[in-house]
């Protein structure tokens, strides 16, 4: 399977992915206007999929507008492929990389995607192929919410989910008034958690360079974890449609975790049980201003400018200490300790994005657009304890890019490049590298009933600035992670094809990729005979590649009344380090029910746990069974859910590592979301009527705190 696909793919690139996407239909037909673009797109009269060169467009049907209370709501109902969407967890994911939520082109928090009500809705865009005029090039998917606003009235609205024995709440509230070319906001979101069965299982040995071996079983016992994040962010917006939008928002995110504690009994041949005893907490907060505006200008021009400030402010605590175990874990813990690992940690990072983008039409089938982004950064993270040190770390990142889409004859292109200047410093030590992402999507439909997409492209990888820290931090009494201020930037490249096939009873998409890395960023473990500790540090290795393979189908065994959803997919990875070489294929499958039965919706899922390989280290993410019942009665919703049903012992992530240095198993266990039982309740309100608005074409945030 993955030489068939890799000749294939490789021959789909080399002769200039012959592929493109049909724009018109022989039916009655109206135009839909691509902002983005400024095209033109001429489509069925209700349909619910417009195929385009970078994106497919959904418009939700009526009956899925009126079971829906939110965005994520809406979204799960719309299946779409390689892309997970939890309600409860207010969360859109994919395996294959971020995924990007948009409103209007506005990049969403949680409560935005939450204060969504669903009739304003008229389309959502799913681009599986972002091309380079996103600066994120580790992007797999942008969804893009299209809406309609109110011109007089408001809307408003509460949601919550509360576990009854567990303590799990995610909880939102919102309002938003409009008066003429006016619209004010105001919303707030809280995600709680409270866990007291989580408990980590570990198998490790330790090899010195010498041969020695040292066999250690860490046995997990449960131990508390809690944290709660708020979210509060006020807006402004005054546009007229087709002239001109101001938008301004404040936000001020903050988050405390007073406690997050690990504990083990340690087993070693020979030794006397030792106990291994962690707590971690801290706090953050995350003030933001964010200012947009866009001009359109005759001949069909468009300027948009984008500024936004951002401070992070973050202040975490590690205290580690290791004890002679006695009888129980309150006699050891009421003992002295013999060793304590413990250090601070105070960041502070100022940053301050800005971006220009025009756009430019020619004509219904071709158009262009350039733009620049510059963020520039000042991050100072003291260290004290263990260790003492402060990082300051400057930053300055210059984006540019070119994008022209456009079609000839059957086939829909899009070409684009973009370049990036990063200079990234920690005192004397750093690096300014220039580095290209060019990048060639070509679509067609002239098979009737599919599209085949083909893109080639090359990604800039920047190392972070956590892993460029030259802090030392310690785990335990063996292990500790180190910094590398001299990683390179690096870039990935990637061909990547798709098919979908698309029947009144059957929606099937199937596909591939290649991507290949060289220099990749990954750890490397040794050991230090000065410190006697084996160290984990991020080095760039000779290369990662992988052979990716996909297939989900959708069955609509009673139309608009019951789905059935299968995904299938195949991962061939090859991590080529420094002095290791890994390969490992994954499987991963899912299979999701839907059942619409006018006022009430039921939906099952069950997916496997994603699994992957970086470095020399196998990990597997989140298993999923979930069962969702609802009742939705005008503006009300109700609902109960059972989230990991069937798995009593709740998430179990799973870990191997297989080094020359170092052998581990570990399994971190939450049984609190075993067959957790969870209600649902939300209620909108509004009054008003509604006019089109304009789409917001620029969206920037920082989030990257730098702290290891």
């Amino acid at each position: 399977m993955r030489k068939i696909l890799l000749v294939f793919l490789v021959l789909s690139a080399a002769t200039s992915n012959v592929a493109a996407q049909k724009d018109t239909t022989d039916v009655k037909s109206k135009s839909i206007t691509d902002t983005t673009f400024q095209l033109k797109e001429v489509t069925v009269v209700g349909a619910r999929v417009i195929h385009k060169v970078d994106r497919d467009v959904y418009i939700p049907s009526q009956k899925s507008v009126q079971n829906s209370s939110n965005g994520y709501d809406l979204l799960q109902k719309l299946k779409l492929p390689q892309i997970n969407v939890s309600e409860v967890d207010q969360s859109i994911s994919s395996f294959l990389g971020g995924v990007q939520v948009r409103i209007n082109d506005v990049k969403a928090s949680k409560q935005d995607v939450m204060s969504l009500r669903p009739d304003e809705v008229t389309r959502i865009e799913f681009i599986d192929q972002p091309g380079v005029r996103y600066g994120d090039a580790g992007l797999y998917a942008v969804i893009n919410y299209v809406v309609r606003r109110r011109y007089a009235g408001y809307v408003g609205g509460a949601s919550t989910t509360q576990a009854f024995w567990e303590g799990f709440n995610n909880s939102n509230a919102y309002f938003k008034y409009n008066h003429k070319k006016s619209e004010f906001s105001l919303s707030y979101g809280l995600n709680y958690r409270c866990y007291d069965e989580r408990h980590t299982d570990k198998q490790s040995s330790y090899i010195k360079p010498d041969g020695e071996v040292r066999n250690l079983n860490y046995i997990g016992y449960d131990a508390d974890m809690m944290y709660n994040s708020h979210g509060i962010q006020l807006g402004y917006n005054l546009a007229e449609p087709g002239k001109y939008t101001l938008n301004v928002k404040f936000t001020y995110d903050w988050t405390n975790a007073p406690y997050n504690k690990q504990m083990q009994r340690v087993e070693e041949t020979g030794q006397q049980d030792r106990f291994l005893y962690i707590k971690n907490w801290g706090k953050d907060k995350t003030p933001t201003l964010d200012i947009y505006y866009s001009l359109y200008m005759p001949k069909k021009q468009h300027l948009a400018i984008n500024v936004v400030g951002t401070h992070l402010g973050t202040t975490s605590h590690h205290l580690q200490r290791d004890y002679l175990y006695r009888n129980s874990v309150d006699e050891t813990l009421a003992s002295n300790e013999y060793t304590d690992y413990g250090y601070e940690s105070d960041g502070s990072k100022y940053s301050l994005i800005s971006e220009g983008v025009y756009t430019k039409s020619f004509s219904k089938s071709m158009a262009f657009s350039g733009g620049v982004n510059y963020n520039f950064s000042h991050t100072d993270n003291k260290y004290s304890g263990f260790q003492n040190a402060n990082t300051v770390l400057k930053t300055n990142n210059l984006y540019s890019f070119a994008e022209i889409q456009g079609k000839l004859s059957v086939l829909n292109y899009q070409l684009g490049l973009g370049a990036s200047y990063t200079s990234i410093h920690q005192g004397d030590v750093g690096f300014d590298k220039w580095t290209f992402r060019p990048q060639l999507t070509l679509s067609t439909s002239v098979i009737k009933n599919m599209s085949i997409r083909v893109s080639s492209r090359i990604s800039p990888v920047i190392p972070s600035l956590s892993q460029l820290s030259e802090v030392r931090q310690q785990n335990n009494s063996l292990q500790a992670d180190d910094g590398n201020s001299n990683l390179q930037p690096t870039s990935t490249y990637t061909n990547s094809i798709r098919f979908s096939w698309r029947r009144p009873w059957l929606d099937l998409y199937w596909g591939g990729s290649i991507t290949y890395t060289p220099d990749a960023i990954m750890n490397s473990i040794t050991y230090d005979d000065k410190s006697d500790l084996y160290i984990w540090k991020p080095e760039n290795q000779k290369s990662n590649t992988s052979y990716f393979a996909h297939t989900t189908a959708v069955v609509h065994i009673i139309k608009d009344v019951l789905d059935v959803q299968g995904e299938l997919q195949y991962n061939h990875i090859k991590s080529r380090g420094l002095s290791y070489s890994l390969d490992y294929d994954p499987w991963h499958y899912g299979l999701y029910a839907f059942l619409n039965l006018k006022k009430w919706y039921i939906q099952y899922d069950f997916v496997a746990p994603w699994k992957g390989l970086s470095g020399e280290t196998h990990t597997s993410g989140e298993n999923r069974s979930e069962l969702t019942v609802s009742y939705k009665y005008k503006n009300l919703r109700l609902g109960l859910g059972w989230k990991l049903l069937g798995y009593a012992k709740g998430y179990d992530y799973k870990s191997r590592t297989d080094s020359k240095y170092y052998k581990s198993e570990s399994h971190t266990y939450i049984k609190n979301n075993g067959n957790m039982l969870y209600f649902t309740l939300s209620y909108n309100f509004g009054h008003g009527r509604m006019y089109r608005a304009e789409r917001r074409q620029l969206n920037n945030a920082d989030k990257e705190t730098g702290i290891r």
